[in-house]
């Protein structure tokens, strides 16, 4: 099977900013395991003229593995009529490839959040990647992966002329950092790094600090909690980073209770699992 990936999601990886987010690393997993399969021959898309900017994003993420300049496939590229499968993990199936029919297209929908609460995207105009790729959902045969039950049954609910049998539910796993986690580096170490004072319980909370993040209520809501139970031995831990159109907003609206929380910012990816073992819990609402 020749496999071509989408490799375009992966240059937020290489920054640690709100690019990287979740869907870098679930494309960054999907790719470690497609790299791990012997039976295909991956090949890695990319525009014209960034080629050799793709090649040493590869080598950087993957150093392990024996990553070939020449598997490297852009839209002027000779192979595409050799090649069997074309596999997005978030962005539409580019235009040139969908004229080519013996190619099979899969793209991965994470959510349709834009299309559900547009209050929060006020930015996206018609021409956005989300609006082009829910108008490109709702017109092809092709093939398409969601990470839930909810977002499949979203996309049929709110997507016009979308085919039910063309979508397989595929969920998410746990990163292998996560797995049988065995610290080895010592918690001081860790929680100097991050300014947590050793005195002191946590409750955690990670994401990007966007409105639609609910962060104001939990915020608030855990103030409320401890002034309630009279705790002062336990203060809430946020890491994440921030849009930047919002991060003047969030800080003028946590004015009031930055005594009780602590903003780390980005927590690099060997870390968080000890920030995660030494937490009282994990708030995601």
């Amino acid at each position: 099977m020749k496999l071509v990936f989408d490799t375009r999601t992966l240059f937020s990886g290489l920054e640690k900013n709100s690019n990287r987010s979740g869907i870098y690393f679930v494309s960054y997993n999907i790719l470690k395991q497609l790299l791990n399969n012997n039976s295909i021959s991956l090949y890695f898309y990319i525009e014209n003229s960034r080629e050799q900017e793709i090649y040493n994003c590869l080598l950087k993420l993957f150093p392990q593995y024996n990553i070939k300049y020449n598997n490297i496939i852009t839209p002027n590229s000779k192979l595409w009529m050799d090649i069997d499968i074309f596999f997005s993990t978030f962005f539409e199936i580019p235009d040139f490839i969908k004229e080519i029919k013996h190619i099979d297209k899969y793209t991965i929908l994470h959510d349709i959040i834009p299309v559900l609460f547009p209050q929060y995207y006020k930015h996206h105009t018609k021409d956005s990647w989300h609006a082009m790729l829910m108008k490109y959902v709702s017109n092809t045969e092709d093939y398409f992966f969601t990470v839930s039950n909810n977002t499949k049954n979203d996309v049929i609910k709110h997507i016009s002329n979308v085919k039910p049998n063309n979508i397989s539910v595929v969920h998410i796993a746990c990163d292998d950092n996560f797995s049988n986690f065995i610290p080895v580096k010592d918690k001081k170490e860790i929680f100097n790094k991050y300014n947590i004072p050793l005195n002191k319980k946590y409750a955690f909370t990670l994401c990007t600090k966007e409105p639609r993040k609910n962060l104001i209520r939990i915020i608030r809501t855990f103030n409320n909690f401890l002034e309630k139970n009279n705790i002062d031995d336990t203060i809430l831990v946020l890491g994440g980073s921030a849009w930047n159109n919002y991060i003047e907003e969030f800080n003028t609206k946590i004015e009031a209770y930055k005594s009780k929380i602590l903003i780390t910012g980005y927590i690099d990816d060997e870390d968080l699992p000890y920030i995660y073992k030494y937490s009282q819990w994990f708030i995601y609402t």
